[in-house]
């Protein structure tokens, strides 16, 4: 999207400037400042993107590491925790954080 609308950006300058006589100096600082503000752009938009995407992903693991360790309290002092796939050791701490933090509530 952004080298696309770089090369309309450059063309609608191309043929602006066809028609009048402008020294290539005067061409090159428009290019200068043109393409600074277009990087400045791109760096801010990426910037944002990969924020918006790392807090995405960190919601959406958070509400997996819920739903993987379920905790199903029977009566005030018994619960069953149903297990189902592997229990790696990732998951295992989480079991045990989960497990441990209902026990004191």
């Amino acid at each position: 999207m952004i080298h696309s609308f770089r090369n309309v950006y450059w063309d609608l300058l191309y043929h602006y400037y066809q028609n009048l006589h402008v020294e290539q100096e005067e061409l090159f600082k428009v290019e200068r400042k043109t393409n600074h503000a277009l990087d400045t752009f791109i760096k801010h938009y990426v910037s944002s993107y990969t924020e918006h995407k790392d807090e995405l992903l960190r919601s959406q693991r958070e509400m997996i590491d819920e739903l993987a360790v379920p905790v199903i309290p029977l009566s005030s002092n018994v619960a069953v925790l149903p297990i189902i796939g592997t229990v790696d050791t990732y998951r295992a701490k989480k079991f045990r954080k989960k497990l441990l933090h209902r026990s004191r509530s």
